[in-house]
């Protein structure tokens, strides 16, 4: 007798008849002590070039982030600069022809996409992921899913590991225009969030659920979808009302430390991978991980690869770049906290303008993990983390015109050396503002911290806070 397992919209009919069961966010399992299964069918119906199906998330090999070739097999409408960035080869489900049965054993994870009906090669071209994993026994109840790339074959986080001390309780009364956690842990909680491609284009095969209808998968909506969620779990609640959406974070975050694990990164490069650090930000300390709290540590997330002091080697550099205008740092400017598109990678990418590239998009996002990082006391595991916060509170500043003067400028004008900036444009921010519910959060708890942000050393070697 076969076996029929379903995530959300897929469903799986396997020839054998085996155990399943499923993971704390609903995710489905099956128990293959020995020998393999096989997938005889699947809805939705895999055709060449939509709903397709990768094993381990690449045709061969071990448990890894992207295939070899950078080719994915779940849908063909995405390109990468007219090239494509399908193929049916990395497709275990189809050959270009007819469906194909395959096998799974022990330790694979299979991740089979429901190819959106509006998909237009830029976006929305992914409904959502079904996740299917193989083990040789069931783990214990209520157990995290593995990640599905970088896992060892052992670890299972559970749900009992979770510290909800770990979160602050701040009074949501001290703030207006809070969205419900319902309505955000709708968007992950039993649904698989996978960036399975590196590059740009990767952002082509982010489901919907990451963010929304109607965009594109890029960076700054995820980040506004995590920022809102990290907000939300430090604001007082019951740990039954917050349950949800932590679940749904934490499984998220799972799977970003395998992709780190594997060898990733979530590196700087424009708007494309902001809104992974705030997951890690909580996740790392209600799990208390020390892998996750390494890997803040060791930079890989574009934020704080953005976020720096000035410092005299930038003032040194002649910067420029395929969008000018491009302004240098001056000496006056050492210590200033400001935001580079690839700084850790390419300062002489950065640019001393307010209306540079991408900082309108990226920067606009540093104020939710900036404070959750404050609110939940990571500090000390993030690297760069006073120039991250730093560079949060001088952008929102700017964009509430608290200093004196409510015109244009790059830095501070409170009487300091930094003076009045450069802009080529009159609203260089016209089209892409932090959300007013992160604005609202920064703006009542930007001082509701452990942190003397005033005087404090920071690890990193920074300025510490210049305000």
């Amino acid at each position: 007798m076969s076996t029929v397992v379903t995530h959300g919209a897929v469903e799986w009919t396997i020839t054998e008849t085996v155990t399943q069961g499923t993971f704390v966010n609903g995710e489905p399992y099956v128990v293959v002590p020995s020998g393999t299964i096989t997938i005889e069918s699947y809805t939705p119906t895999p055709i060449s070039g939509r709903n397709g199906s990768m094993k381990n998330n690449m045709v061969s090999g071990g448990l890894r982030s992207v295939a070899t070739s950078a080719q994915n097999g779940y849908d063909d409408r995405a390109k990468a600069n007219a090239v494509a960035v399908y193929s049916d080869a990395n497709n275990i489900a189809h050959n270009g022809s007819a469906f194909t049965p395959f096998t799974l054993t022990a330790n694979d994870i299979l991740i089979t996409a429901e190819s959106a009906v509006t998909g237009s090669g830029e976006y929305e071209n992914i409904e959502s992921y079904g996740v299917l994993t193989v083990l040789t026994s069931a783990p214990s109840a209520n157990s995290f899913r593995p990640p599905w790339c970088g896992w060892d074959g052992t670890t299972f986080h559970n749900e009992s590991d979770l510290n909800y001390e770990a979160l602050p309780n701040l009074d949501p009364d001290r703030i207006t225009g809070e969205p419900t956690k319902a309505t955000y842990s709708a968007y992950i909680y039993q649904n698989t969030w996978i960036s399975s491609i590196t590059g740009w284009w990767g952002t082509r095969f982010h489901p919907i659920s990451m963010a929304g209808a109607g965009n594109n998968g890029y960076g700054q909506d995820i980040a506004q979808r995590t920022g809102a969620m990290g907000l939300l779990l430090c604001l007082d609640d019951t740990d039954a009302n917050k349950r949800d959406l932590l679940v749904g974070l934490v499984q998220y975050a799972i799977d970003n430390q395998g992709i780190i694990d594997d060898g990733g990164s979530f590196d700087a490069d424009g708007g494309i991978f902001c809104g992974r650090l705030t997951p890690h930000l909580i996740v790392s300390m209600v799990l208390d991980n020390a892998d996750m709290k390494t890997a803040m540590g060791a930079d890989k997330f574009q934020e704080t690869q953005q976020t720096f002091y000035v410092a005299q080697s930038d003032v040194d550099t002649v910067h420029s770049g395929s969008k000018p205008p491009y302004t240098d740092y001056v000496t006056a400017e050492i210590g200033m906290p400001e935001w580079g598109i690839r700084h850790s990678s390419n300062p002489t990418g950065d640019n001393n303008r307010w209306d540079s590239a991408y900082r309108d998009i990226a920067g606009g996002v540093t104020l939710e993990p900036a404070l959750v990082m404050s609110l939940i006391e990571a500090r000390s595991h993030v690297s760069e983390q006073g120039a991250l916060f730093d560079y949060a509170q001088r952008h929102l500043y700017y964009r509430q015109s608290r200093y004196a003067n409510p015109v244009y400028y790059n830095g501070y004008d409170d009487g300091d050396a930094y003076g009045d900036g450069n802009t080529a444009s009159s609203t260089p921010f016209s089209s892409n503002e932090s959300t007013s519910f992160a604005t609202n959060m920064f703006l009542e708890f930007e001082n509701d911290t452990p942190f003397n942000l005033g005087g404090i050393t920071f690890t990193s070697g920074s300025a510490g806070s210049l305000l």
